[in-house]
């Protein structure tokens, strides 16, 4: 009995949490495999970049490897500016 209450108590709150308010693409690069992508969820440029800089991207043979380095974030509703990795993000599943 005492669970349902804790949970009557804490559900009106689980409703209302704040998610990121964008969505970012971010073309980073792995010291061992190369470039990938990563999409990030964050309110601001500054902090995907940073939240990309300690991810795992999805390099270019579709594996996953820990970025090294971010080159560039956007927006998910625009265009990375390296064309090989705007092709790479079209065929990437998601």
């Amino acid at each position: 009995m005492k669970a349902i209450r804790l949970l009557l108590a804490i559900a009106p709150g689980l409703a209302q949490a704040n998610f990121p308010a964008n969505q970012y693409i971010c073309h980073a690069v792995s010291a061992y495999a190369g470039p990938g992508l990563v999409w990030i969820q964050s309110d601001t440029l500054e902090e995907a970049q940073t939240v990309a800089a300690d991810a795992e991207i999805v390099t270019l043979d579709l594996t996953y490897s820990k970025a090294s380095d971010v080159v560039q974030c956007v927006l998910s509703s625009e265009s990375l500016s390296d064309l090989s990795m705007e092709t790479f993000r079209k065929r990437v599943p998601r």
